[in-house]
């Protein structure tokens, strides 16, 4: 009676061990492909997060300002074109997304809003004094009288 006592005990280590161990292993094999897919994800979409940490703000060091063709001066056409601006580590533009359109389309407003947009340069936003990529909301207005740029 005493071995079968101790043999229970024994065989349920021994089984409860293996049984570990094969978890252990899928667990293993689930890490691996998770961090596969992440890198993947991470190679595929290389831009800036919506929302990152920093704790100055990007300064607009060359602003170069949107042609207002002709012909939309002439319809009367005025407006905001909103923009959201991917500032990255160097100072440079990266993405920009029209968040508020005034007129879409080849040669429309929001085009040439973009377009300037994208030549301009910015001394980047730093978190704890290192330069971080951002994002960055720059309203364009269009006025008969002149473009103005607020930030």
């Amino acid at each position: 009676m005493k071995k079968i006592f101790y043999a229970i005990p024994l065989v349920i280590i021994i089984l409860v061990s293996f049984r570990c161990s094969k978890d252990k292993d899928k667990k293993i094999e689930q890490a691996s492909s998770i961090e596969e897919s992440t890198t993947v994800h991470t190679e595929e979409y290389k831009h800036t997060p919506k929302f990152v940490v920093h704790d100055e703000e990007p300064i607009p060091i060359k602003q170069v300002p949107p042609n207002y063709p002709a012909t939309a001066k002439e319809s009367g056409l005025e407006g905001v074109v909103v923009l959201k601006v991917e500032v990255l580590k160097n100072g440079s533009v990266g993405d920009v997304v029209v968040v508020k359109s005034l007129q879409s389309g080849q040669d429309g407003l929001d085009e040439l809003a973009i377009k300037a947009v994208k030549q301009w340069e910015f001394i980047p936003a730093k978190n704890k004094g290192n330069p971080v990529s951002v994002w960055i909301t720059i309203p364009i207005r269009f006025k008969q009288d002149k473009q103005e740029i607020k930030m």
